[in-house]
């Protein structure tokens, strides 16, 4: 099975890190990918500056390393392209995303990418086990039981432990610095239009959308399903 995680880089001027969130999801990824022997996949969205903590990424364990360079301003929408571009292109069965935080909540695009590539939706969870059928979601509630929900693959997981992040060996960390890169640019991402049923002015002529009030459009609808929750 082909597992894909999504990382959330914050990008500054000079500078650049893995959210601890993303991080925690890197991690639940590779203890995956110890136990069963899965090939991993990592990547993330924002200019070249981020290669170097994608090649971290890629020192603690992942098998392929994914930067979808792209100029635009991060939205639902565009997150969730990127996450179908690269599932597609991996066969990837399995996405793992950090759970938004408050810091980041307008980066909640997991269910629109579940939406987008017609897998099973899971909802925020500390941690979860592979099996013979799928995933075994665990949810620890106020009284200290815990609960297991099972899901059927293809899934997402919105991931929200806080397990840090394994330290790379040397040799891994050299490997990593000569480890290409699969790169997509804006004109790879193609924006779900379909997904959208275009809107009436008040002539009751129809207008094209930015991605971004797209992306509004999206989530205002799955709001109203119900498929997120604030």
């Amino acid at each position: 099975m082909n597992i894909a995680v999504y990382l959330r880089i914050v990008e500054g001027r000079n500078y650049c890190f893995i959210d601890k969130l993303s991080e925690s999801a890197l991690e639940a990824a590779l203890r995956l990918k110890d136990k069963c022997g899965f090939s991993l996949t990592v990547f993330s969205f924002g200019s070249g500056l981020i290669e170097k903590e994608l090649r971290r990424a890629y020192s603690c364990g992942a098998d392929k390393i994914c930067l979808i360079e792209s100029s635009k301003v991060k939205s639902p929408l565009s997150e969730a392209c990127s996450a179908r571009i690269i599932c597609e292109r991996n066969q990837s069965s399995l996405l793992i995303v950090p759970a938004f935080s408050e810091e980041y909540s307008f980066s909640s695009f997991a269910p629109l990418a579940a939406e987008m590539l017609s897998f099973d939706y899971a909802e925020r969870t500390d941690s979860f086990d592979y099996h013979a059928d799928g995933i075994d979601l665990f949810y620890e509630w106020k009284n200290s039981e815990l609960k297991m929900k099972r899901c059927g693959l293809p899934l997402v997981i919105s991931y929200m432990g806080g397990i840090p992040l394994r330290y790379p060996l040397l040799k891994d960390r050299i490997s990593a610095e000569t480890a290409v890169i699969d790169k997509i640019s804006d004109q790879d991402i193609a924006e779900p239009y379909s997904l959208i049923e275009s809107r009436a002015s008040d002539n009751n002529k129809t207008f094209s959308m930015s991605p971004e009030e797209a992306a509004t459009v999206v989530i205002d609808l799955m709001m109203e399903k119900g498929m997120i929750k604030v």
